[in-house]
């Protein structure tokens, strides 16, 4: 499963599928080349208030907070990581001086569906532009393979999209 971490908040929860009302979540796992869904209990883990951090000054004290625009991020850890959802399209930020691609899918159902971006990589660029919006589509790592002039390896994607 891939992990999502909310870059706004530092919050890390598990992918799920599908989040109840009750509290559970159908959570996907694999057993060799079968994939199962079980039902678990769903609470998204929440960070504590630093203690070291410093107060808001007097005069600020019921200003709003100003949050990123910027949505989950699924991090594909080990090969056979998936994340399944609608496609929602593009958005480009900027990263490290240069614009860079993100792919939104959302996921879950309503009300509890959450937007989450896929970074781009070669091997995304060269097969996103088929899918369409509102398309379900499921990104999965295939493999991470060495790179020919051996710098750091490279993430092979498979695209998959629902049919019908």
């Amino acid at each position: 499963m891939a992990t999502r971490t909310k870059k706004a908040t530092g919050t890390t929860v598990k992918d799920v599928a599908v989040r109840g009302q009750g509290g559970t979540a159908l959570v996907p796992y694999h057993r060799g080349e079968i994939a199962f869904c079980s039902i678990q209990p769903y609470q998204a883990a929440t960070l504590e208030k630093d203690p070291n951090a410093p107060a808001v000054p007097a005069f600020a004290a019921k200003w709003a907070v100003v949050t990123p625009d910027f949505p989950s991020t699924a991090y594909f850890e080990k090969v056979g990581d998936f994340l399944s959802g609608t496609y929602q399209g593009t958005k480009v930020v900027q990263a490290n001086g240069k614009d860079t691609i993100l792919y939104l899918l959302e996921v879950g159902q309503a009300p509890d569906n959450e937007r989450i971006a896929v970074w781009d990589c070669t091997s995304l660029s060269i097969k996103m532009p088929k899918i369409l919006m509102g398309e379900r589509i499921c990104i999965q790592l295939a493999g991470i393979r060495p790179s020919k002039n051996f710098s750091n390896p490279w993430y092979d994607f498979v695209v998959l999209r629902a049919k019908g």
